[in-house]
């Protein structure tokens, strides 16, 4: 029998500027910009992995930060495996809208993790939200959304340095996959 190969669907929501665009280039090995150019619709990338367990291809959706005013454009969520809902944490209602983005991934998928990402942690002196403040909207997520999001982490990274980015792709992966692998047994 020959090793399972995965492809995994993986999308990237999140308010304008709150650095979805730049943690997906730190993931792929493409480093950091400081220029931002607005994402329009929604962008993907393929980067292969190689977990311990599981190697594949992670197909990387990055919708572009008004992407819930865009008719269908749920559609770009279609056949995820996993969320990753960026937030800037110098930007409290960037956190905050988290609450409208989970219900607006809710009314495409289900049954998936939803991992919430806090962005920018280099900019330590212009930070204005912590865990607590995470774990209230994370609470708000499974009291309003019930049994939509298999599982919910936070994760804090920078893109600008790559800290915690590796980290949570490989997390959410080894996640998915080895739902998958339970669902096969």
């Amino acid at each position: 029998m020959g090793e399972t190969i995965y492809q995994i669907k993986l999308a990237l929501i999140g308010s304008d500027g709150v650095g979805k665009t730049s943690i997906r280039r730190r993931y792929l090995g493409l480093g950091f910009k400081t220029s931002h150019i607005k994402t329009l619709g929604s962008d993907f990338s393929v980067k292969s992995f190689d977990l311990q367990f599981a190697k594949g291809k992670a197909v990387i959706w990055d919708l572009a930060g008004e992407a819930f005013r865009i008719p269908r454009a749920e559609i770009y969520l279609r056949g995820a495996a996993g969320i990753l809902a960026i937030y800037d944490v110098t930007k409290p209602v960037s956190l905050e809208n988290l609450k409208m983005w989970a219900q607006w991934t809710s009314k495409a998928i289900t049954g998936i993790p939803f991992y919430i990402i806090g962005n920018k942690i280099d900019l330590k002196d212009q930070r204005q939200t912590n865990e607590e403040d995470v774990k209230q909207i994370m609470q708000w997520i499974d009291e309003n959304l019930k049994d939509v999001f298999t599982e919910m982490k936070m994760f804090e990274t920078s893109a600008m340095t790559g800290e915690g980015i590796n980290q949570a792709f490989e997390e959410i992966l080894t996640t998915i996959i080895k739902s998958s692998m339970d669902i096969e047994n």
